[in-house]
């Protein structure tokens, strides 16, 4: 944008929205004025807190209405599943004993460190809500981001 950065989905954990402005920072990039929420998943709007009231966090009304009241839910859930989520994944991780690059083993590697941050970042989780909402419906998807997303079902139906 030239004299500002602007944030897609912020990560999900407030030390990962904290890595990313330590790296706009040492990059000597502009300064962050705008965070856009493409959804409501924990993964994409719960670092929205990281970032101060000079920045605007930016939604689509349904994206705002969704984070407002489907966020608290799910870090209740959270709470009770992933500690036991993390640790299980954990041990499978360490437990896998076949090829480090088949599927089944890439999803462990994902998951495992997603469950682990929820189970850690859960008491430090505060819900933001977007500043900034419109009503039209756009799309953030490219056909490149299509085609991916086609893929992906048909790659785990076979795990």
């Amino acid at each position: 944008m030239g004299d500002y950065t602007v944030i897609i989905d912020p990560f999900m954990t407030p030390v990962a929205a904290e890595g990313i402005v330590k790296w706009i920072a040492a990059q000597k990039l502009p300064p962050v004025r705008y965070v856009i929420n493409t959804h409501y998943h924990n993964d994409h709007v719960r670092c929205n807190q990281v970032f101060g009231s000079d920045v605007k966090i930016v939604a689509s009304k349904i994206t705002a209405e969704l984070i407002a009241s489907e966020e608290p839910k799910a870090i209740a859930a959270e709470s009770n599943y992933a500690p036991g989520y993390c640790s299980r994944f954990t041990a499978l991780k360490s437990e896998f004993k076949g090829d480090t690059l088949d599927g089944r083993f890439l999803v462990l590697k994902m998951m495992q460190p997603y469950f682990c941050a929820l189970a850690r970042s859960k008491n430090e989780i505060v819900t933001r809500i977007p500043d900034v909402t419109f009503e039209k419906k756009c799309s953030w998807a490219t056909e490149e981001s299509l085609k991916f997303w086609r893929w992906v079902p048909a790659t785990h139906q076979a795990m």
